[in-house]
């Protein structure tokens, strides 16, 4: 009689190991690219928001003639003891609050009290000032749930937020910014300015209106990126704590320029230098908070970003695009200024 072969019911198992090294393969192939369309995404949705805060402010610019202030007083104003300091009791909603009407938030618009400063408008994790506004939010950026907590020591609870205002070439806290035609941008605080189309004599094509900052993941730490709090939503292209070129239209030289995603980590430039007051334990050398003096004080917020490579930013004509790191610093600097009136070749 002869016999049936053995039938072989399973795989030996140097079989099982090709199998699972080609799915190892595979996926090693497919994580990447997915990676990729979940980023191409998330930028294409950043941009979107800032093309909807973009309509908000030129909505408030046909309503007011104008841009919304960086930080407006209190209404009925309130003595403001210290115009340089953004977190003086005197100053009431930013400019992300008071363009929320525009971008469909009218409920919470009045849930503010414009009679009280910004941070009696904070008061609990059900103040106003804590409510996320997605669009105000970068879906690359990273931990936006956690806002600032009132037990940590500071005064209130505030929400976070991804995209700072231009306050001009230099500091908006600086006085002396606002003296000069040369270094003003769209808002600035001390001078209680805020620009509109006309005074843009550059061009609103040639002028950033709003881009984004990297807002910190310490729920103990409100200086970057809250989007109700003075101070932590506006953006500068150079610390003018110290110096600045003195003569009107004299340039700072290039390195001193910060331009989107400058590397602030300790010692890395000339003069800046990592801000002290950000816990590198918790961000490691990812450089959320903005360049310094070399004395360590003046802290500036600067343009940064999660996504490859550089940020986005919004112009005055509406029009939203991607500005790379390595763009020339002169021309990052000339997008500040509404009135500069720089002639510097290159372009974003």
């Amino acid at each position: 009689m002869k016999l049936a072969p053995k039938t072989r019911l399973g795989f030996t198992l140097i079989e099982l190991l090709v199998v699972i090294a080609i799915i190892a393969i595979l996926v090693g192939l497919l994580v990447p690219a997915v990676q990729k369309v979940r980023e191409a995404a998330s930028n294409t949705e950043c941009q979107n928001n800032l093309r909807q805060i973009g309509l908000a402010m030129h909505n408030y610019h046909n309503n007011k003639r104008k841009f919304p202030l960086q930080v407006a007083p209190t209404s009925p104003p309130t003595a403001i003891g210290n115009t340089s300091n953004p977190r003086d009791g005197g100053w009431g909603p930013t400019w992300m609050v008071t363009i929320l009407p525009y971008i469909e938030q009218d409920p919470l618009f009045k849930a503010f009290n414009p009679a009280v400063g910004a941070y009696a408008n904070a008061q609990g994790v059900n103040s106003p000032a804590a409510k996320a506004v997605k669009i105000y939010l970068c879906p690359s950026d990273v931990d936006s749930s956690i806002m600032v907590d009132g037990n940590t020591g500071f005064n209130g609870y505030f929400a976070r937020g991804s995209y700072g205002i231009n306050g001009g070439a230099g500091r908006s806290d600086n006085g002396g910014n606002f003296s000069r035609t040369d270094r003003r941008g769209l808002t600035h605080m001390s001078g209680m300015f805020a620009a509109s189309i006309p005074s843009i004599s550059d061009g609103a094509s040639n002028t950033l209106m709003v881009t984004e900052l990297i807002h910190d993941v310490n729920a103990g730490d409100n200086s970057v990126g809250c989007w109700a709090e003075p101070g932590s939503n506006v953006i500068a292209a150079y610390n003018d704590f110290n110096a600045y070129p003195a003569t009107v239209g004299s340039l700072p030289t290039a390195g001193n320029i910060m331009t989107p995603n400058v590397n602030a980590t300790i010692g890395a430039g000339p003069l800046y230098s990592y801000y002290t007051n950000c816990n590198q334990a918790l961000t490691g050398s990812d450089p959320i908070f903005s360049c310094v003096d070399a004395s360590g004080t003046g802290a500036a917020i600067t343009a940064r970003s999660r996504h490859s490579g550089g940020v986005n930013a919004l112009l005055c004509d509406g029009h939203v695009r991607f500005v790379t790191n390595d763009v020339n610093p002169f021309v990052w600097l000339a997008i500040f200024t509404i009135s500069g009136n720089e002639a510097i070749a290159g372009d974003l």
